[in-house]
């Protein structure tokens, strides 16, 4: 294994849809980060933010959907549901906001003040 192909498998899920998403989309933005060197890192804190975002939004919306531990013992399926339905529901809000979005804006050189 290359260390190109191992870089690319530790970006993830959320990294691989940043890097296409750039490819795709904003051609100009991948290939001045490829060019100063800041691709990976950039995937990578995508890869970081996202994970970070869906995993609290799940955790603080568990017992609202009524996903408990007495429900995974009781019904395995059902916790398996209502746990990709929430994660689901995680990504499509947090995917917006971390992946499929406009440059991050980079500081003025001179402040305005």
């Amino acid at each position: 294994m290359n260390n190109t192909t191992e870089k690319r498998t530790s970006i993830g899920k959320y990294g691989v849809l940043r890097r296409q998403y750039l490819q795709q989309y904003r051609p100009e933005i991948f290939y001045r980060y490829k060019e100063q060197g800041v691709l990976t890192m950039h995937l990578e804190q995508v890869e970081e933010e996202t994970r970070r975002l869906v995993n609290e939004y799940i955790c603080a919306n568990m017992s609202a959907n009524g996903i408990t531990a007495a429900l995974r013992r009781a019904d395995p399926l059902e916790w398996a549901r209502r746990m990709n339905r929430l994660k689901a529901e995680a990504e499509e809000i947090f995917l917006f906001q971390t992946v499929w979005v406009e440059e991050t804006p980079q500081p003025a050189e001179d402040p305005p003040f």
